[in-house]
């Protein structure tokens, strides 16, 4: 559905997988005791989370195994300046079974 997806661009968990363009989102892997973290991305590839001013939208914790998605900018090699960070849940829908950011599913289905 090409229409549809220019009407609804966030729905696809591949926009999230632009560092390049400010967003980012994965699971974390490892929490460190100055409040960074690690996570590694929707393409399996770990980052260092700098994490120092970040607004957290939601109420949740930061551990190991939680899915998040970041609004920031990349700060050289397999790091990742966060300003914003929610949480990201995906759900399947359709035939296909496709995943789709649960918030989308909200608004979209």
């Amino acid at each position: 559905m090409p229409y549809y997806e220019n009407i609804f661009p966030y729905r696809s968990p591949k926009v999230w997988q632009n560092p390049d363009r400010g967003m980012l989102a994965g699971k974390v892997v490892e929490t460190l005791s100055d409040g960074n973290f690690s996570i590694q991305d929707l393409a399996g590839h770990i980052w260092k989370i700098i994490c120092d001013k970040c607004f957290r939208k939601g109420n949740f914790d930061i551990q190991n195994g939680t899915m998040i998605k970041m609004i920031g900018k990349e700060d050289g090699v397999d790091v990742f300046q966060a300003v914003e960070f929610r949480p990201f849940e995906l759900i399947a829908v359709g035939r296909n079974m496709e995943l789709i950011p649960i918030f989308a599913s909200r608004i979209c289905l």
